[in-house]
This record gives structure tokens, sequence and C-alpha cells, in this order.
């Protein structure tokens, strides 16, 4: 026994060394992050770093006990193999948890599946503009090396064996409370989100939401594919909240008469000329940086001054705590679906863009950046939107702009001043809509003049050396972002001036809100969510400051209501907002019932009058919160509420899936059906495969497949071009929404106003939610683009295998017979 236990001792010691090396390791990095904590957070310390070294002390242990049967098995064949292969994954581990803290600590949240649902080339966009991949690369070679080298270093000592053996032993306890529901260490509720970040080792944070995600992913599809049939006690449940809605037809749970209040129109003039309406959506602009802080510091000096002379809400709530659910929300008060609004087969729908184009207006969208991100362009043209701004495709291919942007796009001031050459060139209507999206408070103030940079440093500087020296070092710590927002208030303010030199400023509503906070400055989860709203104009009669709470999804319905009361606007008898519009209680009071969604795609968060609801997960606790006047919120331990609330958020889960997925929205949609033109008809007899290389794929390792090629066409005297691709697709092996090839669409011309590439993954298109392997199935895919002032058009279509490895499964085949591809014009 004795001379087993030491050739098993002997097998392991190892082993042992490397697990030593990781505990240092990651101990090490805890260490520095409380440092970092201390310094910027009043926190009960004792407390506090109990939670956070327990957490790191399990995920080691889950950590070191995982590996060994790899190690093990090496083990037998190689011994420096093993120790070589055994330290480079904890290596890797280690790297991991060190660039999950650093995410955390510089967007203040927890990385989770939406590793999965990111496309890699945000991905790639979003790493790159932190730090170079080259040092991404050299941190971990040098990383390896330590590890490799102290293992081969640490020298054999009995006693150091004795206390390897414990370490281990300390290592299997802490793997089986980690795994144990009971006792996993879980963010304490009652931390403010900094603090819960900090608790937590943020790679078995993401581990186990990944995981999660990967084992609902078919239990969600499966749900949501009954959420497309009519269920009589989840429509009567919803029908029930809303008695005055008095929905004539139950099939379409949210059309009804509209009976939106005119709670703008008091504060109006009332005119037989509509006004002209501007939208401006400001990234990142949260009321953690803007309006009268806590700390009574504000970082947005304009647009303060513009609240004190128009309609100002203080607490206003977005949807989403990432810009791809801002627009659709704002200017449509519309439902999520699956994936957000824009990111499937969009329901027929209105939307103040619609409506505004339905009575005549030019419809203009402004944007530095690329309109394909998180799929706007395709949302914008369903509102059959005049004119997107071709901004990004000129400074990606032209290098001399290079200086005038970052990797996301134009600077804020270089995107107002072309857009404002753009409306003062063209002829434009008497009536104009036009939506400006900011985008440099995306991230750390980098601008190339220096002297401008400087400025706004020390334009921030000087307001926070007037704070007490322990709120100082919590603004010191995002320095360069508050800049940023500091830069795009100035920015408006420069905006406004020459938009006030047009004749038509004095006849037009400027509507001004945050895409979202800046997730850096939060007390709690309602702060990802919390912008301000402002509505100016020189139309306006008087002004006004209101404490309740709205959300995005009360703007289209409120200022649709205006334009019809006060400007004989023509809008539709029926409606079908999600919400009943703005409150302009004099009072803080909370009305709304909204569903939030996360970029991973999940609902489990719910707004309930004045009731924040928490579903729960596999790494976090079921909770309600109480919301008050100042946004703060206080756990409600009641489990009948719990039950009420569970209950609440899946019958309005189920409206959301069912309305959108169901194209069960409305039935008077205000956009006339186009008149097309037949252009070509082509069927294609072959069939056509696609496969997936053996090889791991990059940028240039990838494989296409034409199903149309170059193709020109005259299009004179078209305004839109419509292709159609019909036919039968089966694939070899297992597929879901977000994986897989992609389907590619392009449209090119020197003259074309707004050259477009339309790249979705090919199973979004596909009439099922869960789609076998060696099943046929229909594809129904169809792209309008937008062609005024091109002679001729190159259109390709084809399908394109992933350029990124953690969608690559080698020798997959999808196929495609049956083809036929329509080609269709609108004048």
């Amino acid at each position: 026994m004795s001379r087993l236990f030491t050739q098993t001792l002997r097998f392991l010691i190892p082993y042992f060394k490397i697990i030593l090396l990781l505990y240092i390791s990651l101990f090490t990095l805890k260490i520095a992050e409380s440092i970092l904590l201390l310094f910027y957070e009043n926190v009960h310390v004792f407390q506090v770093l109990l939670r956070a070294f327990y957490s790191c002390f399990l995920a080691c242990g889950l950590f070191s006990l995982g590996v060994l049967p790899f190690y093990a098995l090496m083990r037998l064949f190689s011994k420096k193999g093993a120790i070589i292969f055994t330290s480079s994954i904890f290596a890797l581990l280690f790297f991991v948890e060190l660039g999950l803290t650093v995410y955390a600590l510089q967007t203040g949240k927890l990385l989770d599946n939406e590793i999965f649902i990111r496309p890699f080339s945000e991905t790639y966009i979003t790493i790159h503009t932190t730090i170079h991949l080259a040092w991404v690369f050299l941190i971990l070679a040098s990383i390896a090396f330590f590890y490799i080298f102290f293992a081969f270093q640490i020298q054999n000592k009995k006693i150091f064996h004795v206390l390897l053996v414990v370490l281990f032993g300390l290592s299997i306890a802490g793997a089986l409370l980690i795994l144990n529901k009971k006792t996993r260490t879980l963010p304490d509720r009652n931390f403010s989100p900094s603090v819960q970040n900090y608790t937590v080792n943020k790679t078995w944070y993401c581990i186990q939401s990944c995981i999660n995600y990967l084992n609902q992913k078919i239990k969600i599809a499966l749900h949501t594919n009954i959420s497309y049939f009519y269920e009589h006690h989840s429509i009567n449940a919803f029908l029930s909240e809303f008695p005055e809605w008095n929905v004539p037809d139950s099939l379409y749970p949210l059309e009804r008469k509209d009976g939106i209040p005119n709670v703008l129109g008091p504060y109006f003039q009332e005119s037989k000329t509509p006004p002209n309406i501007v939208i401006i959506v400001v990234e990142s602009l949260g009321r953690d940086w803007s309006g009268n802080t806590p700390d009574n510091i504000s970082f947005t000096p304009f647009l303060d001054s513009l609240s004190k002379t128009g309609l100002y809400w203080k607490n206003c709530i977005t949807t989403t705590s990432r810009s791809y659910g801002a627009v659709p929300a704002i200017t449509g008060s519309l439902p999520y679906g699956m994936k957000g609004f824009q990111f499937g087969n969009m329901p027929k729908h209105n939307s103040l863009i619609s409506i505004l184009n339905d009575n005549n207006y030019q419809t203009n969208a402004f944007y530095g950046g690329d309109f394909s991100f998180d799929c706007i362009s395709e949302y914008l043209l369903a509102q059959k939107i005049d004119y997107m701004s071709p901004f990004y495709q000129e400074y990606k291919t032209n290098k001399s702009e290079e200086i005038k942007g970052n990797w996301w796009g134009y600077f804020d001031d270089v995107m107002f001043e072309k857009s404002m050459q753009v409306l003062n060139s063209k002829k434009n209507s008497s009536k104009l809509f036009n939506l400006f999206i900011t985008i440099t408070a995306h991230e750390d103030l980098k601008l190339k003049d220096e002297n401008k940079q400087k400025y706004y440093i020390s334009m921030v500087k000087a307001q926070i050396d007037r704070l007490p020296q322990e709120k100082q070092k919590i603004y010191r710590k995002h320095l360069l972002r508050i800049a940023a927002t500091l830069y795009t208030d100035d920015c408006i303010r420069t905006f406004f001036n020459t938009y006030a030199q047009r004749a038509d400023f004095s006849n037009t509503i400027f509507v001004i809100t945050g895409d979202h906070a800046s997730g850096l400055s939060i007390k709690n989860r309602l702060s990802y969510h919390h912008v301000p709203l402002l509505i100016w104009s020189p139309l306006l009669t008087t002004h006004n400051s209101f404490p309740a709470l709205i959300t995005h999804n009360d703007i289209t319905p409120s200022i649709i209501r205006l334009l019809k009361d006060n400007y004989h606007l023509q809008t539709p008898d029926f409606v079908h907002w999600i919400s009943d519009g703005l409150d302009t209680s004099s009072i803080f009071r909370m009305q709304s019932k909204m569903l939030f969604l996360t970029y991973s795609r999940e609902i489990r968060e719910f707004l309930y009058n004045n009731y924040y609801y928490h579903n729960a997960n596999q790494t976090e606790n079921e909770t309600i919160y109480l919301i008050d006047e100042n946004l703060s919120m206080k756990v409600c331990s009641n489990d009948s509420l719990l039950k009420n609330m569970r209950e609440k958020m899946n019958v309005y889960k189920y409206i959301n899936n069912y309305t959108y997925h169901a194209d069960r929205l409305t039935k008077n949609p205000v956009c006339k059906e186009d008149t097309y033109v037949l252009l070509h008809h082509l069927i294609i007899k072959k069939q056509i495969s696609c496969i997936t290389p053996n090889i791991q794929p990059n940028n240039k390792n990838f494989n296409t497949c034409n199903i149309l090629n170059g193709y020109t066409i005259s299009t004179d005297s078209f305004q839109k071009i419509k292709i159609t691709l019909k036919a039968m697709v089966c694939v070899n092996t297992h597929l879901f929404a977000d994986e897989y090839m992609d389907i590619v669409y392009s449209a090119k011309r020197a003259n074309m106003e707004y050259e477009s590439e339309s790249k979705e993954k090919i199973a979004k298109f596909i009439a099922s939610e869960k789609i076998e392997k060696d099943t046929w199935y229909p594809l129904y895919i169809s792209k309008e683009f937008l062609v005024k002032n091109a002679k001729q058009i190159d259109f390709s279509l084809y399908i394109s295998t992933v350029s990124y490895n953690h969608e690559w499964v080698p020798n997959s085949q999808l196929n495609l017979k049956n083809i036929s591809i329509t080609i269709e014009g609108v004048r």
C-alpha cells in the first residue's frame, strides 16, 4: 500500500506543482484587482474580500480537477510532454481570467454567452481597439513560458510534497463545492454591480453562462415554435393587463384603436405645417455622467442647457444594454422577437419613420460607422428610408481619412459636419426626418489632434477636482471615457449652431437620448439602462422637467400623437405600440411594463411598474427589487410576489414571440406594397454544394460558392432593386440560427448612393427553429437595395463558410437545389 501511494505521489507531484502556480497566479491577480476595487469603491472590506477569494479558491479547485485526466493520460506517454501541456493549459486559464478581468473593469460588465452570439468581426474590432493583437499573443506566450519554466524549476522536497498534497485535497473540495448549487458562490444581490463583478471568478462565470446557453438552445427553439401558435390563456392574461385597450381582434393582441393621449400637445404650438423631426441617438449617454447626478456633476453642459428650456425626462430606460436595441425601440416601440427586431424575418409593422414616409416626409439617416453593424440597415430599409449616409464606405476606402476617426468610423464632429453638407446640398422636401447616430463615446477618447485631446481631458479634470477626494478617484478611473462624452456633447453643440442657420430650424423638433449607459459608473442593474431623454424645439411654448420613469418604447407613440393632433398629420387609426406613450406626471411614478433583452438574446429581466424582476440562471438567484424615486433597488423577499412576477413575465414573453414570429403585429401597415417590375428570372438546375475547409480557417482560408456571380443589370429609372432567392436547402449536420455558413448579397457600383453587402447566417432564413441534418427545408430570402443614381449594378449572391475558428466545423456541407432567383425593380 505504501509503495502504491509512493508511486502515485511520484506520478502526481509534477501536476501538484503546476496547481500551485495556478493558485499563486490567480490569487495574485485577485489581490491586484482588490487594490483597484478598494481604491475606487467604498465597501465592507472583510465581507467582500472573503467572498472574492472564496470564489477564486472554488474556481482553482474546479480547474485543477478538470485538467487532471488530461495530465494523467499524457503522463503515461511522456512526463515532460505532460508538464508542458498542463502548464500551457493553466497559463491559458490565467490569461483568460486576466483578459476577462480587464474587460469587466473597462466595460462594467461580465462577459457571458455573448461570446457565442457576437460576430467574430465585432469581437476582433473590440479587442483591437483596446490592445493590439500582437501584444495579446506576446502576453499569452510570456505567461505560458513562465508556467513551463517554473514547473521544471521547483525543487523536490518531502515537506513540500505534503503541502502540495494538502493543496490538491483542498482543490478537490473546492471543485465539489462549486459544482454543488447549494454551496456555489453567487454574487451577493445587495452588492453594487461593480462589487458583484469583482467577487466572482470571471472565467468560471463565462464558462457557466456558455454551458447554460448551449443546454437551453434547443429548449428555447422548441418554446419559440410553440409561441407561434395562438394560446388562448396567455392572450387573455395579457389583455387583462390593458382592459382600456379594447383590442378588437385577439389574434393581434397589441393592435387597438389609437387612444394614445396627446401629453406633448399642451407644450407645443399648433400649426397646419407639420414640423421636421430630428432624432439624435447618442452613444453611451447615460445618466451616470449627464444631468443633475447624485454627485452634482455633469459632463454634458450643452445638453444640460437645452434641458432647461425643453422637455426633459431624467429617468428614461433603454430596452437593451447594447446599441442594437435603441433605434427600433425609439422609432418603433416594437417587440424584440427572439433576437432583436431587425435580426429576423420582420413582421408587418408601422414605425415613426414609415408613417412620416407615408406623409411625404424625406427620411434620412446619418452615421459615422457601418450601418450593417447590428443590422440597422436592414431595419431602416424596411421603413423605406430615403437615404443612408455612405460615410463608412468612404472612410474605409480613403486612407487620407484615417486621421478623422477610429476603428468604428468617423469621429462625431466629422459625422455631423458631413451630414450637414449633405442636407444643405440636397434638394430637400418641405418636411424632413433626420436620424443621427453618434459613435465616438463608445470608447476612450483618442483624437488625432493632440491639442483637442488635451483640451477635453483638462476640462474633465477641472470638474473632477471640485469633488471631495473620495469621489475624485471614482471619476478619474474613467477619465478618457468621460472626455469622450464631453467631446460628443461639444459636437452636438456645434451641430445645433450649424442647424440653427437653416431656414427650417424654427419648425424642427429635436429628440435626444442615449442608446444605453456607459456601464462604467453603475450602482445597480437598472443603471446600465438609465439614460436621459430630451425633447427640444423652437415650437415649444413652455418647458418642464418630469420625474416619472419612462422608456424608449414611449417616444414614438407620443411623437405620433403630437403630430396628429397639433399638426394634422395623417396617422393610422389603429396602433400596435408596446407603450401608451410618455408620462408627463409632475410626481415620480412608474407605470411601465417592459421586457429587457440581453446581447446574448435572453429575456430574463422584466420591469413591471415599480418592480424589477430578475429570473434565475446557473449563476444568479431569482430576485425581485423594489425601485424608488432615485432608481435605487431594494431586494423584496416575498415568494408569492416572485411567483406572480414570474408568471407575468412569461405572459409578456409569449406576446413578444407570438406577435413577432407569427406576424401578428398589425393588419394595417401604412407602407403600401411596392409595384415591382420583373427584370430577370433565373432557374439554376444544378445542385450547388458548399463544404467547409478541413483545416482551421482564417480571413483568407474559407470557401465561397457562387450562386449568382457578377450579374450586371441596367437600373435606369429604378429606385430599388429586389432580389429573391427560393431554393431547397439541406445540411449534413445539426444547425442553429447563429452558426454555420453565411448567405451574402452584394450590390456595388460607383454611382450608387449606398453600396450594400448583406451578410447573414443562412440558418436565419430556414423556416424551422430546429434544423435537422440530412433534411430538406424550403429557403426563402428577399433583399432590397437602394440603387437610385446608379446606371448599372453588379450583383453577386454566394454562400461563404466561416472564416473564424469558433464556428468552424471541418467538412460540413450545405446543399441547394431547385434554385430560383427573381430580380425585380421599383420605380
